[in-house]
């Protein structure tokens, strides 16, 4: 036990347990997050490597912890090893001995072994921090790694990520307050839990949603360059001048039909979903995807609303032939000896227009959705989102004739809020009224009662965008 090797050791891993004890009671901590823990045993580290080199510092201290430990390592006396050779020749082996080999035999490699181990710690946490650490920063405004979380989260899962989530990152919005509103909602936690029809319209009309701001953004960016080189144009006094900026106007990529095919697709599956209520929630931004890029020419902008509309119809019809056929085919309607299509919107339709089925299953007070089923799912929030309507402002501008002071329709405010009013209008139309037919507006209103809210505008001639950089950068 008075061995310098053992006090040496002593004295050397007290000091590591001793930091290890502290990093331990901190992990341990009801505050502790994971982006704090990686920090720890990163910092842990750091102080175990600083001590590789301070082998002179433990070989002082030894002499002082106790005046009886030996003042030699146990091979200092060791005798050297002559080795004779064949042709007569001796040679000292070099061999370490002392301090030198217990630097490097044990004092290294505890160091070296323990930052090893720690390493693998420290990775596994960071794969972690790298993909989810915004789960545990809701409540706080974001920051470089919470942003940086979000977008390598997105990265890794794509398919599987919320969509409310898809358009912060468009708009470049702090996605921290969405995140934080719809994980802790009733209509997530309950309804979106279980396998209703009604989950999925929730999902496919965020989907929608995503999409449509995404073209929309892409469409702003696209016309926004094209304004820049119009007004360049203008200004050239060269013919050189004029072909550089014709042919860059030229390759401007097309917006006109961004997402068509999945817009077109989502349509037909939220369609054939067994609820036609799906087409009431599509109606609002169906009408933002046809009608971006007008023109204040009304020809111009007729023109461009029936051309969108045509390709969006088109787009739908391979979605709801595969539809057809798999209803056909399941309800045997299709078989060797006939033939004949099962349309299931159509028998949606026929089903609920007869007042005898309705009565079935009960009908309701058409304000029921307003006064009863909107508060009861979304609780305070609908609170919020009456205090973000403005009525009083909204008054005092008709009143006064002020139109141009109201909000753009293609701006995001305005797109949500209207996904939640038009909605609700036509669906207090119908006779039956249940709570989970509202579950798609938690999207919307989420958005629409969240502060600092970046409009999107589809067309703005103030707006500056480098023609060159939009051609380089963007991906449609």
């Amino acid at each position: 036990m008075l061995k310098k090797e053992t006090g040496y050791l002593c004295l050397f891993w007290n000091d590591i347990l001793q930091h290890c004890n502290k990093v331990s009671i901190d992990l341990q901590s009801k505050s502790n997050d994971i982006l704090k823990a990686v920090n720890l045993l990163k910092s842990l580290k750091n102080v175990v490597s600083s001590l590789r080199d301070s082998n002179m510092v433990y070989e002082r201290r030894v002499g002082e912890f106790c005046s009886q430990i030996s003042i030699m390592y146990k091979d200092e006396n060791k005798r050297k090893i002559i080795k004779k050779f064949p042709d007569g020749n001796n040679k000292t082996l070099t061999a370490l001995s002392g301090i030198d080999k217990f630097r490097v035999e044990t004092h290294h490699v505890i160091v070296d072994k323990f930052c090893s181990e720690l390493d693998k710690r420290i990775n596994a946490y960071s794969v972690v921090v790298e993909n989810f650490l915004f789960l545990t920063r809701l409540h706080v405004e974001s920051t470089i790694d919470v942003e940086e979380s979000v977008n390598k989260f997105i990265s890794v899962y794509k398919d599987d990520v919320d969509d409310s989530i898809k358009i912060c990152k468009i708009l470049k919005l702090k996605s921290n307050r969405y995140l934080l509103l719809l994980s802790s909602s009733y209509v997530i936690i309950v309804f979106s839990t279980k396998t209703l029809t009604n989950s999925l319209e929730l999902a496919l009309v965020s989907l929608l949603l995503w999409k449509v701001v995404d073209s929309m953004s892409v469409s702003d960016k696209v016309i926004a360059a094209e304004n820049e080189i119009r007004n360049k144009y203008a200004y050239c006094t060269s013919i050189t001048d004029k072909v550089v900026m014709s042919r860059k106007l030229r390759l401007l990529p097309s917006h006109h039909f961004s997402h068509c095919l999945e817009i077109g697709t989502i349509l037909a599956v939220g369609t054939f979903n067994g609820l036609l209520t799906f087409l009431l929630f599509a109606v609002t931004p169906l009408f933002d995807w046809i009608s971006r890029g007008f023109s204040k020419n009304i020809d111009h902008f007729v023109k461009i609303f029936n051309v969108h509309f045509i390709v969006l119809f088109l787009c739908t019809q391979p979605g709801i032939f595969v539809f057809i056929l798999i209803d056909s085919f399941y309800y045997k309607h299709i078989t060797e000896n006939k033939a004949s299509l099962v349309i299931t919107p159509l028998n949606f339709i026929k089903y609920n227009i007869k007042p005898s089925n309705l009565d079935e299953h009960s009908t309701h007070f058409q304000m029921t959705h307003a006064i009863i089923n909107i508060p009861l799912l979304f609780n305070v929030l609908t609170l919020l989102f009456l205090g973000r309507l403005q009525f009083k402002s909204l008054i005092k501008i008709v009143l006064n004739h002020h139109y141009h002071v109201l909000p753009n329709v293609y701006e995001l405010n305005t797109l949500m809020m209207a996904n939640v009013i038009i909605p609700l209008f036509l669906l207090s139309i119908l006779p039956h009224q249940e709570p989970r037919f509202l579950l798609p507006l938690l999207l919307p209103i989420v958005f629409s009662i969240s502060k600092n809210q970046r409009h999107i505008k589809v067309y703005d001639l103030g707006s500056s965008l480098d023609p060159d950089e939009l051609m380089n950068c963007m991906t449609l």
